[in-house]
């Protein structure tokens, strides 16, 4: 390891071409093999570990779940991370809904990684709170906390149901002045001299 080579992780890869059948002529397309596979160093040395969350978004309003939540993570630390941990969806009383397992992915340093997760039902009416809870580390002792708020809430049905209501009601209020009238005949006076 070169003197001036910084404590932390460090990656390289092998790459194997083999050699190609020599004097082979011939027209027409070729395929150059190649394996390769990825290796890891890590040197030895203070290191920094820190992570952030860059992004923890939802739509703030939408009609139906499931809810799609993008995240971001960035490693600006010293050795690749693998965060875990959980999505979980509150309704608006605090009472947890549904709990999706975060995917685990590797993270080198200096670099991001996106997820994207769908959580909850196709009826979901009210606001929600996502909260994101992961830890990342060599002791998987780093936490990583994020909350989002978002609304879900199917108005279409919504304002369907309020237009046959008021058309119950104007039916019924319609029928009952219908039958006052024909309780109550109207009386024709006569004026006659």
């Amino acid at each position: 390891v070169p003197s001036y080579a910084r404590p932390g992780g460090h990656y390289a890869s092998v790459v194997f071409t083999p050699t190609s059948n020599i004097g082979v002529q011939g027209t027409g397309a070729s395929v150059e093999t190649k394996v390769g596979t990825l290796f890891y160093i890590s040197v030895s040395g203070t290191i920094s570990e820190y992570a952030m969350i860059t992004k923890f978004l939802a739509n703030s309003f939408q009609e139906y779940g499931p809810v799609s939540i993008a995240t971001t993570i960035k490693n600006f630390g010293d050795l690749h991370i693998k965060p875990a941990g959980q999505i979980t969806i509150y309704d608006m009383f605090g009472r947890k809904i549904e709990t999706s397992s975060f995917t685990k992915f590797n993270i080198f340093p200096s670099a991001a990684r996106d997820y994207q997760n769908s959580i909850g039902a196709k009826i979901m009416i009210g606001r929600f709170k996502a909260n994101i809870l992961t830890s990342y580390g060599q002791n998987n002792n780093l936490p990583l906390i994020a909350n989002v708020y978002f609304w879900v809430f199917p108005w279409k049905i919504a304002l369907i149901i309020i237009l046959v209501i008021i058309a119950i009601i104007l039916g019924i209020k319609y029928w009952k002045k219908k039958e006052i009238k024909e309780l109550n005949p109207p009386t024709i006076i006569s004026n006659q001299t």
